[in-house]
């Protein structure tokens, strides 16, 4: 099963937003509600961005891009719910709270709804946590943070639950401490947008992806299955590139697609699952070696196969465009 086939069949999912380029995903229309459509603010780059080994998403600048919906999931009341997306940010602001997700309406100095943010560097121990906030009149019921500061510039799962009563943050499957007390939520009339206040202000940068909704608490087994599918080749492959698959290594055997299927290169990526040396034996016959290649690493590669002999690498998957 793939990642948007594991959140698609997940029970409660009222929105999903891929966030890349697909010929059936224009990146900001979900795949649940359709009515949910984003605007993209001031040349938000969808589709092709990519950093290590981050599948294709929007990326931010953090000066004045997001993507805005509209008057959506407020969640109000003690309405339990989720949220789940995937992200990879490049800094830490030193005193900005940059918001991730905010559904927030600052009238008057009076702050109703919820929102997500990273912690500056001026809260010292909580600096780079993701925060989970629910306010009423100004007042928090207490934020949910996440065990962990967030590592910058590596792809990171991040989820939120509320189930009523307590909150929780997520980060690559461990959680952090519960908190809150459950007041009951009050309409209001802002967007909700992504990647900054909605409001104005508190651009956060950094890519985005796999944005997804819930009108219930995701339970401890099931975010750790999303982080587990997710993080797998198949999550990145799938993203950009149209088939994925894995590699064994040989001397002899092209492979493992078709050369009819791809006339200049059998693939053009390589995934390193485990750490190693990587022999790539291109279309010329020219034998390139990558030495230890960490594991995770995603290779811009093309070629005919993996030599056995100079590869010492585990878990390849190689990937190719049809």
């Amino acid at each position: 099963m793939t990642y948007p086939e594991l959140v698609l069949s997940t029970q409660g999912v009222v929105a999903y937003w891929r966030l890349n380029r697909h010929p059936t995903d224009q990146s900001q229309y979900s795949l649940v509600n359709p009515c949910s459509t984003g605007i993209y603010e001031n040349a938000v780059t969808p589709g092709d961005a990519q950093r290590q080994d981050f599948s294709p998403s929007c990326e931010f600048d953090g000066v004045n891009q997001a993507i805005r919906f509209g008057n959506f999931y407020g969640f109000e009341g003690r309405q339990p719910f989720s949220f789940e997306f995937w992200m990879q940010t490049p800094t830490i602001s030193a005193g900005s709270f940059l918001r991730v997700i905010s559904k927030e309406d600052l009238v008057t100095a009076v702050r109703d709804g919820w929102f997500v943010f990273i912690s500056p560097m001026s809260t010292g121990a909580d600096a780079g946590k993701l925060r989970f906030v629910r306010n009423l009149a100004n007042i928090s019921d207490s934020s949910a943070v996440t065990a962990t500061a967030i590592p910058l510039d590596t792809p990171t799962h991040i989820v939120g639950t509320f189930d009523g009563t307590l909150k929780q943050m997520w980060m690559n499957g461990v959680s952090g401490p519960l908190a809150g007390t459950g007041f009951s939520m009050i309409a209001n009339a802002a967007n909700f947008v992504m990647m900054r206040a909605a409001n104005g202000g508190d651009y956060c940068s950094g890519m985005l992806q796999d944005v997804s909704l819930y009108d219930r608490k995701l339970g401890a087994g099931e975010i750790e299955t999303h982080y587990l599918i997710g993080k797998l080749p198949p999550k990145f492959l799938s993203n950009r590139w149209n088939a994925g698959a894995m590699v064994t290594p040989s001397n002899t055997l092209d492979g493992p697609f078709p050369m009819a299927d791809t006339p200049l290169e059998l693939f053009e990526g390589l995934f390193i699952g485990g750490a190693g040396n990587v022999a790539v034996v291109q279309q010329n016959d020219v034998v390139v070696t990558f030495n230890s290649v960490p594991a995770g690493t995603v290779l811009p590669v093309k070629g005919r196969r993996v030599n056995s002999t100079g590869t010492t690498a585990t878990g390849i998957g190689a990937y190719r465009r049809v």
